[in-house]
């Protein structure tokens, strides 16, 4: 089993959530790291220093990762990476995150895909 931090439409209510079916929802957390997204249609991170990033955490399988590393693109367009994040006041590390080092979109200033405060 794999923790896994989505951030974007990977979480719930959003339509790439299928993906996560048989992974178990854990809650909402943040990144421990400052991180920027951006935002064109769907969401992207980078590691230019920001602030925390607003996403969900879940426990999944080796084989829904592979099947998310297909959806994201892995690692040619998504680069998956572990991160550290806040979760019930603890720390978890080894959390799995996908990053995109391209300039696309627009800066989201809450870093939360589901309160967007998009900025050029």
């Amino acid at each position: 089993m794999e923790y896994l931090f989505v951030y974007g439409t990977l979480m719930k209510g959003h339509h790439n959530n299928t993906f996560l079916s048989d992974s178990k929802f854990l809650g909402k957390c943040e990144t421990v790291g400052k991180y920027q997204m951006l935002v064109d249609y769907i969401p992207y991170l980078n590691k230019r220093k920001f602030k925390p990033v607003k996403g969900e955490l879940y426990m999944t399988h080796k084989t829904a990762l592979g099947s998310i590393d297909e959806l994201e693109g892995h690692p040619d367009f998504y680069k998956r990476e572990r991160i550290s994040v806040k979760y019930n006041n603890e720390i978890i590390d080894n959390v799995w995150c996908y990053f995109n080092y391209d300039d696309m979109g627009k800066r989201n200033l809450t870093n939360d895909f589901n309160n967007l405060d998009l900025v050029r």
